[in-house]
């Protein structure tokens, strides 16, 4: 298996199709930076989301935005399904969406800027799951109304002077674990093995680490591990017991018991669970 930054669906966003949407159910993604924007739209359901600027809480209804490089993390407080859009900005834009920064990640339909943004995004959706003639034109047009929904009707600010620099420092730290642990998930990972390969003593990477992830490196870990493991349970790439060897855990029980406490049922419940989701969708 190639890289793998958090979710695996990053690699369907390319330059040639700049834009995808996924539906998820029962999110939970840990801290992860990417180049792309992000757009998200809880049908129903309670999800935590953390940002540069804190965690809030999505309800049925609620929008998320988050720029380019700005570090970000989904996690489930009640059982939710989400519509996540992932919008690839082009040099030939002519903005830097990297060095912008909302007041506020979180979009709610008493905002004024939601009927802007909202109408532009359900249409993508749409556009993105049929086939319909123009299908490309309509998802170039979307992609572009999100923009200018962003831009004019959403409330932000521009990222300047020491702010950035802070950002630059807390980004390519975590770009750096995250290349280590891409390659390394499966094996045994010491701190002492990430901290120097990062550059930095294993006290100061230790608490850097928990600044910008909001946990520790342990917990990071074992949580990119299930993440990679969410996967492919729900891809059905291969039997439990291989998948939990594969993402670095010892033990079959060790796995079990992991899972079950980040996601409150058993790996082959999960996989159950997103199988029934899949074919609730396709009817």
């Amino acid at each position: 298996m190639g890289k793998m930054y958090f979710e695996e669906f990053r690699r369907r966003v390319t330059d040639e199709a700049p834009y995808a949407v996924f539906h998820r159910s029962d999110v939970s993604y840990v801290p992860h930076i990417h180049e792309e924007i992000e757009v998200g739209y809880v049908l129903y359901g309670t999800v935590r989301a953390g940002s540069e600027a804190g965690d809030f809480l999505l309800h049925e209804g609620d929008m998320f935005v988050f720029m380019p490089d700005e570090i970000h993390s989904l996690s489930t407080v009640t059982p939710n399904s989400v519509e996540i859009l992932r919008i690839l900005p082009k040099q030939s834009d002519n903005i830097d969406f990297g060095g912008l920064r909302f007041s506020s990640n979180r979009v709610c339909p008493a905002d004024g800027g939601y009927a802007h943004l909202i109408s532009p995004v359900l249409e993508m959706v749409r556009e993105f799951d049929g086939d319909s003639e123009g299908r490309e034109i309509a998802l170039r047009k979307c992609r572009y109304e999100i923009f200018l929904a962003l831009l004019r009707s959403i409330p932000h600010f521009p990222v300047t002077g020491e702010d950035r620099q802070e950002i630059a420092s807390r980004t390519s730290l975590l770009r750096r674990v995250n290349d280590y642990i891409s390659e390394h998930y499966a094996d045994t990972i010491s701190l002492d093995e990430i901290s120097d390969y990062c550059g930095y003593s294993k006290y100061y990477f230790a608490h850097s680490i928990k600044e910008v992830t909001g946990t520790s490196f342990l917990d990071f870990l074992t949580m990119y591990r299930l993440s990679i493991a969410c996967a492919r349970l729900r891809a059905r790439d291969g039997s439990v017991t291989q998948i939990a060897f594969d993402c670095g855990f010892n033990n079959l029980r060790s796995f079990h018991r992991t899972f079950k406490k980040y996601y409150n049922l058993t790996p082959t419940e999960y996989r159950n669970e997103a199988e029934s989701a899949k074919v609730k969708m396709q009817n």
